[in-house]
């Protein structure tokens, strides 16, 4: 005969399950971000000595994720800056949503389901692409120039 499980070991064990996998997206979460931080500082960016990059620490407080602590990017060019900041690992469509932030203007980048990012252009139909050095360059002058 088969083992029937209280209703006690069923609560105990269904948040375990979610405890798990709740430290799991914290964890992609923060990785995600520190990767994408990594691509813009030390390889999309690096090699323009004229940019000065400034880590600053933000605090993110999520539901169920609980309160973490993440890095944003404030990336300046002569008088203009943008800020690159962590938004939620709560998105639609993805995992995640970080915002590259100019004077005017927000572009959003979306981690997608597959953990890579995403950016969306504003046209009729919401165009989303992958993002990678090229845009991010892209979107760097865009929101300097804006």
């Amino acid at each position: 005969m088969a083992h029937i499980e209280s209703f006690e070991e069923f609560v105990r064990n269904k948040s375990r399950q979610r405890g798990n996998s709740l430290e799991e997206k914290r964890n992609f979460w923060i990785k995600s971000i520190e990767s994408l931080s990594s691509r813009i500082k030390n390889y999309w960016l690096k090699p323009y000595k004229e940019i000065q990059i400034v880590e600053n620490e933000i605090e993110i407080s999520e539901p169920f994720l609980g309160t973490f602590k993440l890095k944003s990017l404030m990336i300046s060019l002569g008088n203009e800056r943008i800020i690159v900041k962590p938004i939620s690992s709560n998105s639609i469509g993805g995992y995640g949503r970080v915002d590259v932030i100019g004077k005017s203007q927000t572009i959003s980048l979306l981690l997608n389901n597959n953990g890579k990012w995403e950016y969306k252009i504003k046209t009729p139909f919401a165009e989303i692409r992958e993002l990678d050095k090229q845009a991010f360059l892209g979107i760097t002058r865009i929101l300097m120039n804006d």
